[in-house]
């Protein structure tokens, strides 16, 4: 009798597990999705002042780059 209780129990918390984890699952897909948004803003070259999209931009220094060539002078 104590074993069944216990198999029922056990299986009891699986089921809670799993649907727990089906809708943490679910919810990082949908917010995943808003995160993949592209940022459009262009920068400007601390060197050379021409304007380049924010994904190609170089970092260097507290400074933004257009180039290799740029962040190196």
């Amino acid at each position: 009798m104590v074993l069944l209780k216990t198999i029922l129990f056990l299986i009891t918390l699986i089921i809670i597990k799993l649907v727990i984890s089906g809708g943490l699952f679910v919810r990082s897909l949908f917010t995943k999705t808003s995160k993949k948004k592209i940022d459009d803003s262009m920068i400007k070259c601390a060197a050379c002042d021409t304007y380049t999209h924010q994904s190609l931009v170089i970092k260097k220094s507290g400074r933004s780059y257009c180039s290799e060539k740029c962040s190196n002078t």
